[in-house]
């Protein structure tokens, strides 16, 4: 995980459990240690826009439907394969020119 956004993470679950994120709190709750600056840096950036962590924290409980991505995929594949098939068909009407060509000798 980015350490910007851990950090995000344990002010903005501090946040929500009622307490004041400080620097203390989140480096204790830090999976790893962190030098202070960085912490200090984090954590002034979440106070200056808590929201973000919020935003974060809704698009992972709205996953996407599996629908949503197969229709991307299916999408995706498509766009990617449509010059090769325009290449084959190409390729197969310049062969069956040639093929009359030569049957006509």
């Amino acid at each position: 995980m980015i350490i910007s956004a851990e950090i995000y993470r344990i002010a903005t679950r501090l946040s929500n459990e009622g307490k004041t994120p400080s620097v203390a709190l989140i480096k204790a709750n830090l999976g790893q240690t962190l030098p202070l600056a960085q912490v200090i840096k984090g954590l002034q950036n979440w106070q200056s826009n808590p929201e973000l962590g919020n935003v974060e924290a809704k698009e992972k409980a709205e996953p996407l439907k599996e629908s949503d991505i197969d229709n991307d995929l299916a999408t995706a594949i498509e766009n990617a394969t449509r010059p090769l098939v325009q290449r084959i068909e190409q390729l197969e009407a310049k062969l069956e020119t040639i093929e009359r060509q030569l049957s006509n000798k």
